[in-house]
């Protein structure tokens, strides 16, 4: 089914988080090459490549020229980072900054559409038929379900279903522009994903998976499987779309 990916180069942006490690363990299987790509260090990966701090010496920028140096460009990208200021738990509507807002869209927003634009351009340039996948989410498409949270210890974020619904945007934007040369664009919205200090919050799972047909929360396996359908060439009509991946959690 995904033969052709046999050829292929994947960079996967955020490759030590959760979602991350996930796309590694069942990409590595497929693809010629998996980079990871993360700001945290790690001696341990052949094909690792670290973000550098962003100082007064150092540029977003210049970190991905210095990637695309060593690494070249790839056939595709997945950005599955979650970039985030060190409060970003504690952000609430009530005592919500302008400085919180505004770090957060820096980090997480102008990242992604800057990795999209980058890489996009550098696809075009070395005639590479593409594929970008963004990791967005549900609440990129509909907004936080606030009797989910309700009394359960799990916060909702103000700041982060804007976010990702500019990140949609701008896949679709990136398709548009970019299908011509053979390039395509997509994102993947989850709904839940479980994890260990998820798994605790019982009440939140209960609230959750009332309102989910499939009756359990996201893996990051399901992700992976839809990522490398979106890769592979049996996808090669396929873009401009934000594709829920809930359990039916859209559908109630």
């Amino acid at each position: 089914m995904i033969e052709d990916l046999k050829k292929k180069k994947l960079f996967i942006f955020g490759g030590l988080g959760l979602v991350g490690k996930g796309l590694e363990k069942e990409c590595k299987k497929f693809f010629k090459k998996v980079i990871i790509i993360d700001i945290k260090q790690n001696k341990t990966k052949k094909d690792y490549f670290c973000i550098r701090k962003i100082d007064a010496k150092r540029s977003f920028e210049n970190e991905i020229n210095r990637l695309i140096e060593k690494y070249g460009v790839p056939d595709v990208l997945i950005n599955a980072s979650y970039p985030r200021s060190k409060d970003w738990a504690n952000i609430n509507f009530k005592e919500i900054s302008y400085n919180q807002i505004n770090e957060n869209l820096e980090l997480h927003l102008t990242n992604y559409i800057y990795i999209n634009s980058k890489f996009a351009e550098m696809m075009k340039e070395k005639k590479i038929r593409g594929s970008i996948i963004n990791l967005s989410s549900i609440y990129g498409i509909r907004s936080q379900d606030e009797t989910i949270y309700k009394k359960t210890k799990v916060y909702f974020n103000p700041i982060y279903p804007s976010i990702k619904s500019a990140v949609n945007m701008n896949v679709k934007q990136i398709a548009s522009f970019y299908g011509k040369h053979g390039i395509r664009c997509n994102s993947i919205c989850p709904g839940g994903i479980i994890n260990t200090s998820l798994a605790k919050k019982t009440l939140f799972i209960k609230n959750y998976l009332v309102k989910n047909p499939i009756k359990r929360f996201c893996t990051t396996k399901d992700i992976a499987y839809l990522s490398l359908f979106l890769s592979s060439n049996n996808s090669s009509y396929i873009t401009g779309l934000n594709i829920p991946l809930d359990g039916g959690r859209m559908t109630i």
